[in-house]
């Protein structure tokens, strides 16, 4: 867990979305894909090394920085007792342990830039959407394509486009070409046609 203090956690119904402080949020540490060399419990320094290592995750510490946290996309999360554990959306959680706290950069290689107050106070709280399913669904984001894909529950399917509906709206395009999976530049230079 981040932090020693004992910090309530707000509660969210299952399928609904809510801000959540990010203190209480937790990394998955049986997520295979924060730490493939198999360690058990690893962590938060170890994860973020791992995602440091697979997922440019230096780039959103940077953007984030700079811009500060948009709270566009909510982090997908299971409650785990008066916790939240991250199943998507671990790479902003990681930016915002490593401009809350520097010292986690230490081995990764990501130069931790300043951010200024008001950029850090958008780190405080994040939107987050309740999972009931630990499967929940996936989003895969690439530099140029925005893709969802689901396949588990209603939930998910409605998770799916919440986000979808989200993305297209801060692409500024249809959410139809969101689902595909057309490449963003391409979706949005034929926006009106």
């Amino acid at each position: 867990m981040f932090g020693t203090e004992y910090m309530p956690c707000p509660t969210i119904a299952p399928k609904h979305t809510g801000k959540v402080p990010t203190e209480c949020l937790d990394f998955d540490p049986s997520n295979p894909r924060l730490v493939e060399d198999g360690i058990k419990n690893p962590t938060d320094s170890q994860i973020i090394l791992a995602l440091a290592d697979t997922a440019d995750l230096s780039e959103v510490v940077e953007s984030i920085a700079a811009n500060g946290y948009i709270d566009i996309e909510p982090v997908i999360a299971q409650r785990v007792k008066d916790r939240w554990r991250v199943l998507e959306g671990n790479r902003r959680l990681a930016a915002i342990r490593l401009l809350k706290n520097p010292s986690l950069s230490k081995g990764t290689g990501i130069s931790v830039p300043e951010i200024s107050p008001e950029n850090l106070k958008t780190l405080n709280g994040v939107t987050v959407f309740r999972s009931a399913h630990q499967q929940g669904f996936v989003v895969v984001a690439k530099k140029h394509y925005v893709i969802a894909v689901s396949d588990a529950p209603v939930e998910t399917a409605r998770c799916a486009l919440l986000v979808e509906t989200q993305s297209a709206r801060h692409l500024g395009i249809d959410r139809a070409v969101v689902f595909r999976g057309i490449p963003a530049e391409d979706a949005v230079s034929s926006r009106g046609r």
